[in-house]
């Protein structure tokens, strides 16, 4: 039987996580813990500080781009074709991975100025990204999706409350017709619609959002390999242009700004991810250290459910107990309860002044847990 412990590639993502920062950012922020705070902390500083001296030219990220920055980038590219809009659409897509980023990184992070630093580049990041609707024509409801999954991925929704831009996607969703068809949105996009808390009813969309278990024990040993390795997006550090060629953005093409795998799109505090065959899979069975440590992360996705079933909702507990309770070890429980952490369903003391991952914190299973446990 496979231990995540077994799985682990400290050297390999030490030296790669910068290049595949999605991943570790964002699917995966508890993995290297403290190389991807120490790295989005001077990052944050840096950008912050840029906005608030109005010194546009520095690459935004984890802030806004300015007018006068699109407009630039606007002027640039007019000679190809790229509207202003499509320039829109990818600002919005890559404010939408930022603040996934940021979602799991204020959920993992005790109280204290740290988490100060987070929650207020969060704040602004929202305020400027929820200022826009992000309409593009005939593609209007493939834009809003993409973004409204994207923010579903870390549960971004479960920090800004009722936010207004969220009531105006639900409504567009509940409300609206395809821009080609004119068929009703809320027949099409369910799951859209069960992220941004609207109703899902009518019948069943077939979706594994609707559905809300995601089964990968049917997926052959001959293509394990290629399946782990779907997860790998090297999107470039937020230092690069954040402009792409426009040839990337035309007739639905996923570029950088856009996640390689669904996998990216899936809300993780909505479903039970089942994959319990994988445990027994020979480790010799993974081809490179990327794929051993994507197998690491559909585990540990894995044991959250065994976690929340045997821990409780509502009830106190510590990484030793979880590990003892659920039969693994101690490496296996933190990682799947950072897992938890990071997309809303347990809390932890963050007064204690101990990190999350602390053998010493205490953990507690929130009821949106709920979602993930056996019908």
């Amino acid at each position: 039987m496979i231990k995540l412990i077994d799985l682990r590639e400290e050297e390999y993502a030490s030296e790669n996580w910068k290049n595949l920062r999605p991943f570790f950012c964002r699917l995966s922020p508890e993995y290297i813990w403290n190389e991807t705070r120490n790295n989005i902390i001077e990052e944050v500083l840096e950008e912050l500080q840029a906005r608030r001296s109005q010194n546009y030219e520095y690459p935004t990220y984890f802030t806004y781009p300015t007018e006068e920055q699109m407009t630039t980038a606007h002027e640039r590219f007019r000679e190809a074709g790229l509207f202003f809009s499509e320039i829109r659409e990818l600002v919005g897509y890559r404010a939408a991975e930022a603040l996934s980023v940021l979602a799991g990184l204020i959920r993992l992070e005790t109280k204290g100025n740290t988490l100060n630093i987070f929650e207020e580049c969060f704040q602004k990041l929202w305020y400027e990204f929820s200022r826009h609707n992000y309409a593009r024509g005939y593609r209007t409801h493939i834009v809003r999706s993409n973004l409204v999954l994207m923010l579903g991925s870390n549960n971004v929704f479960g920090l800004v409350g009722n936010s207004p831009w969220q009531s105006q996607m639900l409504d567009y969703f509940e409300t609206g017709t395809h821009e080609w068809t004119g068929e009703p949105l809320n027949q099409i996009y369910k799951h859209v619609i069960r992220i941004l808390g609207g109703s899902d009813s009518g019948p069943a969309e077939d979706n594994t959002i609707t559905k809300g278990v995601v089964d990968l024990d049917g997926i052959p040993n001959e293509d394990i390999n290629s399946f782990c390795h779907s997860l790998e997006w090297e999107q470039g550090a937020p230092e690069e242009d954040l402009l792409l060629p426009p040839i990337m953005m035309h007739h639905d093409r996923r570029g950088p700004s856009q996640p390689p795998s669904d996998f990216y799109y899936l809300p993780f505090h909505l479903l039970r991810i089942k994959c319990g065959r994988f445990w027994y899979l020979e480790s010799s069975i993974l081809s490179d250290p990327f794929n051993r440590i994507a197998m690491h992360l559909f585990l540990s996705l894995d044991l959250r459910t065994r976690i929340v079933s045997e821990m409780g909702l509502g009830k106190t507990f510590t990484i030793g107990q979880a590990a003892k309770t659920c039969g693994v070890d101690n490496y296996s429980a933190q990682m799947a309860i950072g897992q938890l952490i990071k997309v809303g369903l347990v809390e932890f003391d963050v007064f204690s002044g101990e990190p999350w991952y602390s053998s010493n914190q205490e953990f507690v299973c929130r009821l949106e847990a709920r979602s993930i446990l056996e019908p």
